[in-house]
Order: C-alpha cells, then sequence, then structure tokens
C-alpha cells in the first residue's frame, strides 16, 4: 500500500504560560506503525504542472514518476496564521479516506494556541509534530551574534510552551535537532543535548509530565541516510551521514532521561559527494 501523509508542524516561539492538564496521558509508541500516510491534495495539485511538462516531452517514465509521488505522503508546511486552515482541510481529507490516519503537522507561527485546538479536533486521527525547524540550532552555534543571543530565551520558552499544549495521546512530538553537518560535530554533540534538555525541563517546569518522544533531523538540509562513500569534507566529523548522527547524538539525552526516538528526512538527499572539499 502506498503511503499517504500529511502534515509535519513546525511551531515558533509563543507567549510562556502555564496549562491544563490533558485528560488523557501522551503515549511512547511509535506512531508511523499501522498507520496510512494521508498525501495532501495541495501538493498534488502542484505536481500537475510538472507531471504536464514530462508528459508534453513525451517523457511517459517520469511523468509516471511524478503520478506515483503525489500519491505519496509528503510533509506540508503551513507557515502563517493564513496556513492554519490547511490543517482543518487534510484533517477533513484524512477522516474522508476511511482509513487509519497519519497527520505530521509542520508549522511555524507564534499562535501556538489555535494550533493546538485545531489537533485536539482531530482525536481520531495520530500526528506527528516537529517543533521549530532551525531554531535550536541557532541557540546552540549562534551564541555569539547578539540578536540571537538576546532571542534565545524567546525561542526556548515559545518551544516548550508549544511542547505543553500538544500533550494529547494521539500526538508524538519531536524537537528539531538540525543535522549532522550542523550539531554533529563532537564539540556541538554535548551542547546539542544539553540545549534540548534544558527546553524540556523548561515545559515540565510549566506542566508536570510534558514530553517528547524525541528528535527530526536533516529537514532544512540534504545529508544522506547512509552515505557511502562518506563526503571528503566530513573526515573529522562522527556523523559524517545523517545515521550516524543519531547514533553519535544518543547517548547524550539519553544520560539525561530525555527520550531519543529519531525521525530523519531524507527527501531532498538527492546525489550526494558532488561538493568539493
Amino acid at each position: 500500500m502506498l503511503p499517504s501523509v500529511a502534515l509535519l508542524s513546525l511551531l515558533a516561539a509563543a507567549p510562556c504560560a502555564v496549562v491544563a492538564t490533558p485528560t488523557n496521558p501522551v503515549k511512547d509508541v511509535n506512531p508511523f506503525i499501522g498507520k496510512n500516510y494521508y498525501a495532501n491534495s495541495h501538493y498534488s495539485k502542484e505536481l500537475q504542472e510538472t507531471k504536464a511538462a514530462f508528459l508534453k516531452k513525451g517523457d511517459v517514465l517520469n511523468a509516471a514518476r511524478v503520478t506515483t509521488v503525489q500519491r505519496t505522503g509528503t510533509f506540508v508546511w503551513v507557515s502563517n496564521v493564513a496556513g492554519l486552515s490547511g490543517i482543518d482541510t487534510a484533517i477533513a481529507e484524512a477522516r474522508r479516506t476511511r482509513k487509519q490516519q497519519m497527520l505530521q503537522l509542520k508549522y511555524k507561527t507564534e499562535f501556538v494556541d489555535k494550533f493546538a485546538k485545531a489537533v485536539s479536533s482531530a482525536p481520531d486521527l495520530t500526528f506527528a509534530i516537529v517543533l521549530e525547524p532551525d531554531s535550536l540550532g541557532n541557540v546552540i552555534t549562534n551564541q555569539a551574534i547578539e540578536l540571537r543571543a538576546t532571542a534565545s530565551p524567546s525561542y526556548e520558552e515559545g518551544i516548550a510552551y508549544a511542547i505543553t499544549k500538544l500533550q494529547f495521546p494521539n500526538v508524538s512530538l519531536y524537537i528539531d535537532a538540525a543535522h549532522g553537518g550542523w550539531l554533529g560535530w563532537a564539540d556541538n554533540l554535548p551542547l546539542a543535548a544539553a540545549e534540548f534538555s534544558k527546553v524540556l525541563k523548561l515545559a515540565q517546569a510549566f506542566k508536570k509530565g510534558a514530553t517528547i518522544r524525541g528528535f527530526a533531523t536533516d529537514v532544512s538540509n540534504f545529508n544522506p541516510y547512509i552515505a557511502n562513500p562518506r563526503a571528503n569534507y566530513t573526515e573529522w566529523s562522527p556523523s559524517y551521514d545523517e545515521k550516524n548522527y543519531a547514533l553519535s547524538l544518543t547517548p547524550y539525552p539519553q544520560n539525561a532521561s530525555v527520550p531519543h526516538h529519531f525521525i530523519i528526512d531524507v527527501g531532498r538527499s538527492g546525489l550526494q559527494n558532488t561538493r568539493e572539499e
């Protein structure tokens, strides 16, 4: 069966507040097992132009490949307030299939409450949510930049707030962990884990028992899952591909009692080893 998927959600900073305890506790289970992944119609329509271009050239093979992609689950970015309506659309479409669906929401805005309300309206669906790609990566590595350093507490509190608001039994939360070429260097690994632990503890200070399932990597980059051979410019890094980044990072959150399951985005990986050192 072709996967059919939906939304992956990215949440930006929001005001800090204490939130109410949800009715049901979050379950620590793999949200991807046994699900049909919802393929959103908006992305499918956008691919029609690509498909038409192939057909115009008589390239039936690649046109067929586009059709396969149209039926395959993809991540949807909800990048502004107006985009919130896309969540409702995805929920409605997923329900019409009459299958147990998996929605992955990716959303960047300060309006966490509205987002959480939309998610809470669909207890019959399963959501995997990635919180704020790249934000904590910048917090970890760019403290020498005054603007970044000043903004760091807002990012941390905003993401912690999002964690507390999305503690639903049908939601799995993943903190974005940038990628191996960024945070995977030996000196950065413990710093990254310390920052992730800090944000989770902040969320737990807002709401007892708040948790995540783990981390998402490579959302904003194009590293390979397995590099064979490894690129020459990764010679001194233990995280020369995303698999090894996950393996290198794992002991640090594990030692801090932070959940450490991983999802890895390789949607843009493409042809590897074309870059020179």
